[in-house]
This record gives C-alpha cells, sequence and structure tokens, in this order.
C-alpha cells in the first residue's frame, strides 16, 4: 500500500469544479525552471509515478463527466475535437496536477 494510502491521502477528481488558467502567468518567467526542478523531484521522490499516470491515463476515469460537459455545450462552443483526458508525455504532468498519477 502506498504511504499516502497509509497516511489517509487520495487523490480525487472533482467533476463539479472548474479552475482557470491565465496561460503561464501563474509562475511567469521562472515557469520552465521550475517545472525542470519539480519534475526532478516528482521522478526522485516518486520513481513509479510516470507508470501510474501512464495507467491513469489509460483508465480515463473522467471520461463520461468530460462527455457529459461537452453535450451540455451549445454546437458553436463545442470544440472541434475530444480533448485528451489529461497530458500525454509525463513532463506536462507537473505544469496540470502532479496528483493526477495517482
Amino acid at each position: 500500500m502506498p504511504a499516502r494510502r497509509r497516511k489517509g491521502w487520495r487523490h480525487l477528481g472533482a467533476t463539479n469544479l472548474f479552475v482557470a488558467h491565465a496561460g503561464g502567468h501563474s509562475f511567469g518567467p521562472e515557469k520552465a525552471m521550475r517545472v525542470y526542478q519539480n519534475n526532478s523531484v516528482l521522478r526522485r521522490r516518486y520513481p513509479d509515478a510516470e507508470r501510474r499516470f501512464d495507467a491513469f491515463v489509460a483508465r480515463d476515469p473522467l471520461r463520461p463527466a468530460r462527455e457529459a460537459l461537452q453535450q451540455l455545450l451549445a454546437p458553436q462552443e463545442r470544440p472541434p475535437e475530444t480533448p485528451s483526458p489529461a497530458p500525454a508525455h509525463w513532463p506536462a504532468l507537473a505544469q496540470s496536477c502532479p496528483a493526477a498519477a495517482g
């Protein structure tokens, strides 16, 4: 059992919550450096995170919620393609949500 579970931690997807991000403004010009440093820390602390993240993407547990939201969008507002459930490559994980490897 992972340490986070022994401590009572769980990763959840809040399908009733929307968080807007304005591009890379959160970190400003330091973003690339922070992403590189944080990915290094994540890989050292959680060597199995990339495998677990890939499994999360393959399971796609948020698909029903994503599809329901897309059905609610007006046709003119609907994205032309269904977006992937999560970043397709591990380094993007730190940019979006380190907990997604869950």
